[in-house]
Formats: structure tokens, sequence, C-alpha cells
């Protein structure tokens, strides 16, 4: 079956605090590196296929949401009129609002420094050699 246009989030998590340099863990998810809330957008950018996140609204607070559109190999143009059709349906504002402050609870949970972001990655960096290197040695 043919799919002209995929849609997918941009991202698996909302707008998280300003001090967090990114979030490791969501509702019943934890992120176990930098990559795991944009997991949408990593797979498609290993697939070579045109795509593009513009924002297709806002949350009750006034943070925006993103939407991924997923084109097939070659077919950017299908992919950049599709994004202007969803922006002229959207009838969205050119710039974005100021979110309500404290309206709900910002995600929090991840490192704020690059030291934190280093520390958390180590685990990671390890997880990933021993995943994969395991095979090589049992051959």
């Amino acid at each position: 079956q043919s799919v002209d246009i995929l849609c997918t989030p941009a991202t698996l998590d909302a707008a998280f605090d300003a001090t967090v340099r990114y979030p490791t863990e969501q509702v019943q998810q934890v992120f176990t590196n930098y990559l795991g809330w944009m997991v949408p957008a990593c797979i498609v950018s290993i697939l070579l296929c045109p795509a593009l996140v513009m924002p297709c609204g806002f949350l009750p607070d006034g943070r925006p949401v993103g939407i991924q559109l997923v084109g097939p190999p070659g077919g950017d143009a299908a992919v950049l009129r599709a994004a202007a059709a969803l922006e002229a349906t959207l009838h969205l504002p050119r710039t974005c609002p100021q979110p309500r402050r404290g309206s709900v609870p910002l995600g929090t949970v991840g490192p704020r420094t690059a030291e934190e972001a280093a520390k958390h990655h180590e685990g990671e960096v390890q997880r990933h050699v021993e995943r994969y290197s395991a095979p090589a040695a049992a051959a």
C-alpha cells in the first residue's frame, strides 16, 4: 500500500523547562540518551526520506506542538505542498503567543549542565558497547 505523506509527532515530549538541556523521562517512559525524546525525527533521518517539522497547534497552556511530515525518497516537492496546504488550513499565528506561566508543571527531569549530560551518556555508551560487541566476541 502506498502512502503519500506520513505524519508523526515532532517529538515525544512537550516543551520542557528551559533550564533542562533535554528531558530524560516523560510519563511512563525513560529516555536513556539525548535522542530518546526525538525518536520520530531520528528514525526518519536515517531513512533518507524528505521531512519537515512545522507547528500544528498549541497545548491549552499555550506551548506549541509540532508535526513532522515525511514523504517518499525523492518526494521533496510533495512534502512542501502538504506543508503549505496544512499551513493554509490551520491559520496559525505567525508568531508564538506567550505560554501562560505556571499553568502546568513543565518537565524538569534531565541534565542541566554539560557535565550532567556527559554523565548521563556514560552509562548509555557502556550499554551500547556491551550490546553490540558481545556477538563479535562470541564469533
